[in-house]
């Protein structure tokens, strides 16, 4: 097998997870509790309904926007990750990290801190059940993979059996080069939302933005 063939770089619970476990709630939590604008402000100013219900987010040039964004944020991963994890030496009697499944396993834990902050700068109305989802969901991930990793410890005497998984993250965690990369790539992959964010309403406001500006206690989430 050599580094062309079609190798997974994640594991068995990381597949499943993704989309069942790690990314769910917090999309779910932001499309049912979101609010663009107070309902009271709505009911005084019928007119701003009209503006919120033509779907701008569902636009050609906002998906592109979000397309360049992933594209962005696969390079920086992908090119932080690899260089700093990917060896084939893999761990070594100096507990050296490196190796396909720490690659994998670094870049999977940046996309999913990447996706629940990303989610997080774009919620403008939090509630308790926001809170739960999006950090919960960082939390449980951390949790999950660390007792995952212990499973399939062969040195834990409850384990029968090992797998590729095996001391993967939690070498990861006593690894301070491992936070220090999850929190740069974090950052990079976000740095470009964060500026579209700060600039747009000042090049180019739309109604939402002279609203929100002009209505900011009225727009105070509860």
């Amino acid at each position: 097998m050599n580094g062309y063939s079609p190798q997974t770089i994640y594991s068995e619970l990381q597949l499943i997870g993704f989309n069942l476990m790690f990314s769910a709630l917090p999309i779910i939590s932001y499309g049912l509790f979101e609010q663009h604008l107070p309902p009271t402000l709505l009911y005084e100013k019928p007119l701003l309904y009209r503006e919120a219900a033509k779907t701008n987010l569902l636009s050609v040039k906002y998906f592109v926007s979000w397309m360049v964004l992933a594209v962005w944020s696969c390079f920086v991963i992908f090119l932080f990750d690899f260089t700093l994890f990917y060896d084939a030496g893999g761990f070594n009697a100096s507990q050296r990290i490196g190796g396909l499944w720490c690659y994998g396993t670094v870049a999977y834990t940046c996309v999913i801190i990447t996706i629940n902050v990303m989610i997080a700068l774009k919620t403008r109305y939090w509630v308790w059940f926001t809170h739960f989802t999006i950090w919960g969901t960082i939390l449980s991930y951390l949790v999950i993979s660390y007792l995952y990793a212990l499973w399939t410890n062969p040195n834990v005497v409850w384990v029968h059996e090992t797998n590729d998984a095996s001391f993967v993250f939690t070498f990861l965690c006593a690894c301070p080069i491992f936070y220090l990369t999850v929190f740069v790539v974090v950052l990079l992959c976000i740095t470009p939302a964060v500026l579209l964010m700060l600039v747009q309403p000042l090049v180019s406001p739309g109604q939402m933005d002279t609203v929100r500006f002009y209505f900011p206690t009225e727009y105070t989430p509860i």
